[in-house]
């Protein structure tokens, strides 16, 4: 895995855990508030209701008050095990069980159902209060809330991935063009630079200081063929020397000459060391 890569899925993977914390707290949050709406509608409700009633000796009354039949919609009035009020057209298996819950004669607030919230509060010595709200829509709100905001991390993920690919593109394409330089050339080229210019950032600065250490390198190769060339000169004379009196004592059938020859030769090798 390239380079390139490898920072691109750490980018992205850090922005995906990031939106997804975000999205998984937004939506606990929003589901906290929406049992918290739901809970004060019902305290709401309860209000209401208990506010159309009259407890005399422990007993209970219903009275007739403006909007009863609003009232009466999702509301139950029990009083020693007997209903008193109960929603007209309800539904029987949820009349059984708020009914059941009222009779027993604790308070409580528990769903009840797929979709309905119920609230049961004791009045007089035997009754009780029951008020039910259906959480359809505040659960619907919430269920439209979390698809939102996961089309909207996918979205933002997408988006994220292709500034992300873009700017760690433009980020290496120094890099890239170093490589496609740096592999044409051969041995010979001393005077091959990068040339990306001042440096701007950390990865021009490195093109920058790698084209000082080449022009470094180029001067000291640059020494080394001076100090070559002037050494093959120093010693092309000597060598030349030794050469010609050793073919001139070659020639020569004197033995004081030849000893000369090999004199001149000693000479010449010590001036060669």
């Amino acid at each position: 895995m390239s380079f390139r890569t490898r920072l691109l899925l750490t980018a992205l993977t850090t922005l995906a855990v990031g939106l997804g914390a975000l999205v998984v707290l937004g939506n606990v949050l929003l589901s906290h508030r929406v049992q918290t709406e739901a809970s004060n509608l019902l305290d709401a409700r309860m209000e209401a209701q208990i506010a159309a009633l009259d407890v005399r000796g422990g007993a209970v009354a219903v009275r007739e008050v403006v909007n009863d039949d609003r009232l009466d919609e999702r509301a139950w009035v029990i009083d020693a095990g007997v209903v008193l009020e109960r929603p007209r057209d309800g539904d029987p298996a949820l009349d059984r069980a708020v009914i059941a819950l009222a009779r027993a004669r604790e308070p409580v607030e528990r769903e009840v159902g797929d979709d309905v919230r119920v609230l049961v509060e004791l009045i007089g010595r035997r009754g009780a209060v029951a008020v039910a709200l259906s959480v359809e829509p505040l659960e619907r709100l919430q269920k439209e809330v979390l698809l939102g905001s996961l089309v909207v991390a996918g979205l933002v993920l997408l988006a994220g991935a292709f500034a992300i690919r873009s700017a760690v593109g433009g980020a290496l394409q120094p890099v890239a063009e170093m490589t496609s330089a740096a592999s044409s050339w051969s041995a010979g080229d001393l005077d091959r630079r990068f040339g990306l210019g001042p440096a701007k950032d950390e990865l021009t600065g490195l093109a920058a200081t790698l084209d000082a250490l080449l022009g470094r390198i180029a001067a000291s190769r640059r020494h080394e063929q001076r100090f070559a060339s002037e050494v093959a000169h120093e010693l092309r004379t000597p060598v030349a020397g030794l050469r010609a009196r050793a073919e001139l004592a070659l020639q020569r059938d004197d033995p004081v000459e030849r000893e000369a020859a090999l004199q001149a030769v000693v000479a010449q090798a010590g001036r060669l060391d």
